[in-house]
């Protein structure tokens, strides 16, 4: 029989689901005639398979794909067994490829189909890292976004957006968690403060978090959307744990800029949350009676129960000559509630000068000090 007449048996045997009356055919066709047909390497790699053949079926396939890069038949069926055979993995490896074929061939239904797979199998912690990268597929920075943009059905920018810093924020905080636990097992390890410090460090600097925030607050902007309040004190907070584990100093300086910069729209316009007045208030370098009244007054009113709204109003009453007891009252639950704070010690120690307590002021100084 001719080569062309032993595909199309092949071809009806697969059809039949005789499966045995494939493999045979294939083989005849590779022993005997052409050992590098592709289309008999295909066929022989699905016979291979329903006949739970899967190393044999799969090495068929893998064949197939070295005489052509280019061509789906191949990937398709190896996509297809692993799936039978539940190897994610490479399953996972086996559709970027046929997402990229579909790239390539300018096919963008297909491609979002293949994409949405992927997603589907990144289901465990540690797959989130591949998660985020295909996520990452819908957005204008991705090769994939100028096609798969042409259709009607993916997702928005603020819910991959949104998708992503969700994922990012639970990988980190695995990752911090368990890196410490691991960490402070090893013989000779650090002291737990020094190892939690090591590994914010790795975590922040590899996280996508500064960019997810910024880009739906930029999608929220442009589009008239709600993004909600906590993602701006999320930004601001992530900003702020990054700072200190920025080593080069023209890189240190931008990001400290960003953060004040931050901080002076959220403390002036909102949306209003301690950190924001922290930030402002601890780093003014001021005399005592030299601080920003209406930026204390935002902070008293807007957030009254955090450590800086107790120092806020106390401060405020201290100016406006209150009742000593009303302004230590308010000072005192400042430090109670965060004893580094700064300011709250240095206004403290102003008080208790002005009203002669030289040994409760002292203490702030060294308080303050270590602060």
């Amino acid at each position: 029989m001719s080569l062309k007449s032993l595909l199309k048996t092949a071809r009806e045997a697969l059809n039949d689901k005789n499966y045995e009356t494939a493999r045979d055919t294939c083989t005849q066709i590779l022993e005997d005639i052409d050992d590098k047909n592709y289309n008999a390497l295909v066929f022989l790699g699905l016979a291979n398979q329903n006949l739970d053949k899967f190393d044999d079926s799969e090495k068929a396939y893998r064949k197939a794909i070295d005489l052509n890069k280019e061509s789906l038949l191949a990937y398709q069926g190896l996509a297809n067994l692993f799936e039978k055979t539940k190897n994610n993995n490479g399953l996972a490896e086996t559709l970027e490829t046929i997402r990229t074929l579909h790239l390539d061939a300018k096919d963008a239904k297909k491609c979002h189909e293949t994409t949405q797979k992927l997603l589907s199998l990144y289901t465990t912690p540690t797959h989130r890292p591949n998660l985020i990268r295909t996520l990452r597929s819908y957005t204008p920075s991705s090769p994939f976004y100028t096609l798969l943009s042409t259709l009607p059905t993916i997702p928005s920018q603020m819910e991959i957006w949104t998708r992503i810093a969700e994922v990012q924020e639970k990988h980190d905080a695995d990752v911090m968690t368990k890196e410490v636990n691991s960490r402070r097992q090893r013989l000779g390890a650090g002291p737990l403060e020094v190892i939690r410090r090591d590994v914010e460090r790795e975590v922040v600097l590899a996280s996508q978090l500064e960019e997810a925030y910024e880009q739906m607050i930029e999608v929220a902007r442009r589009e008239g959307e709600d993004v909600g309040d906590d993602v701006y004190q999320k930004y601001l907070e992530f900003l702020y744990r990054k700072l200190p584990h920025v080593d080069d100093v023209g890189e240190r300086e931008k990001l400290h800029a960003k953060i004040m910069s931050q901080c002076h729209a959220f403390t002036t316009n909102g949306p209003f949350f301690p950190l924001a007045f922290e930030i402002r208030i601890e780093t003014l370098d001021v005399a005592a009676h030299d601080y920003d009244i209406p930026l204390l007054q935002t902070a008293a009113t807007h957030v009254p129960t955090s450590y800086i709204g107790y120092f806020a109003a106390g401060y405020i009453k201290w100016k406006e000559g209150a009742e000593v007891n009303d302004v230590l009252e308010d000072l005192i639950a400042s430090v109670e509630t965060n004893n580094d704070t700064m300011c709250g010690y240095h206004i403290l120690a102003a008080v208790y000068v002005e009203n002669g307590e030289w040994e409760s002021a002292v203490e702030c100084v060294e308080k303050a000090k270590k602060a």
